[in-house]
């Protein structure tokens, strides 16, 4: 396992471990769904499918979770889910090789998969 890929891998799972919250790294690409976990996650696994991935890990619970994927070229990424505020979730996408394409196709599959569960729902950020 290269260094990038190690770190990806270490900073996308120290979330379900515990050690990190929903924070966002600049390695990675990330969107807020107007749903629970479970909901967003439920669509996780067949995006990256729908892309050619196959995943190779998918450790989730009640909270979130982390899916690690690759495809026959060899390119791998790491998907994390968490709540971000009562009712929605963050969803982050990280290649190792750094393809911000592939990273917002993933997104763009998730949100094609929740489709009208999204249709009529708004985020509602906290006041600051």
């Amino acid at each position: 396992m290269n260094a990038s890929r190690l770190l990806c891998f270490l900073l996308l799972t120290g979330a379900v471990a515990g050690c990190a919250g929903p924070a966002v790294s600049p390695l990675e690409v990330s969107r807020v769904y107007p749903c629970g976990v479970g909901v967003a996650w439920a669509a996780v696994g067949p995006a990256v499918e729908d892309l050619d991935y196959r995943p190779e890990s998918n450790r989730h619970d009640a909270q979130g979770g982390v899916l690690r994927a690759w495809n026959a070229e060899g390119g791998d990424l790491f998907v994390r889910a968490s709540e971000f505020t009562e009712g929605t979730t963050l969803v982050s996408v990280a290649a190792p090789n750094g393809n911000r394409d592939i990273e917002e196709a993933v997104l763009a599959r998730i949100s094609d998969r929740l489709g009208s569960f999204l249709s009529d729902r708004t985020v509602q950020f906290p006041a600051r």
